[in-house]
């Protein structure tokens, strides 16, 4: 008899817990679907920030991927909010995905491609770093003056000389490194703070 009841409420137990499991992963399907458009915004922007071309359908996959393993190991008694948790999952899947189509463009061909190609191609890890080193700077010189911006620009991308750089748009040679240690000096702290 007392067998019976301790049977009947450890049934009634499961009963609950299952109920209970099965509204928890009916919330879990509800928020992670409610989150897609998040996640695959995410992944256009990283598709967009690295400048990698992929086909619509393995970015979807990226971020539907990431969106699934994002929802599965969310706990929100750690304090995070899911679209941040959610963020660096569809980071990583992009990341894993940008890698894989790398490799995969690198190994078809001849060898002699394959062998030119490696040594000429920076790896899909140093593609993406790059990528988001251009984006940085491109941010940092958009602060600079004008005058700042374009003493970069002659003595850095054009390769121009300070005293050149100076002649080229009419101001002393002194003033011109000014410009271009003043110029250097907020790029200096704009990047490390970018960094940091």
């Amino acid at each position: 008899m007392q067998y019976s009841s301790a049977l009947s409420e450890s049934a009634s137990d499961f009963n609950l817990r299952s109920a209970g499991a099965r509204r928890a992963r009916g919330l879990l399907r509800t928020a992670v679907l409610a989150h897609r458009e998040s996640a695959l915004r995410y992944a256009y922007h990283f598709a967009r920030r690295w400048s990698v071309r992929l086909p619509r359908a393995e970015v979807e996959s990226c971020a539907d991927f990431a969106l699934c393993l994002a929802g599965s190991r969310f706990a929100p008694k750690k304090g995070a909010a899911f679209p941040t948790f959610l963020f660096f999952y569809v980071r990583a899947q992009m990341h894993k995905q940008v890698r894989t189509a790398a490799a995969a463009t690198r190994f078809s061909g001849d060898a002699e491609e394959l062998l030119r190609i490696t040594d000429e191609a920076p790896a899909a890890d140093e593609q993406i770093q790059l990528a988001e080193l251009k984006t940085l700077l491109r941010e940092a010189l958009e602060t600079l003056s004008a005058r700042q911006r374009r003493m970069i620009e002659l003595v850095y991308f054009e390769g121009l000389g300070v005293a050149e750089a100076a002649d080229e748009m009419g101001v002393c040679r002194v003033y011109a490194s000014q410009v271009k240690a003043k110029a250097l000096e907020q790029l200096r702290r704009r990047l490390g703070d970018g960094q940091n």
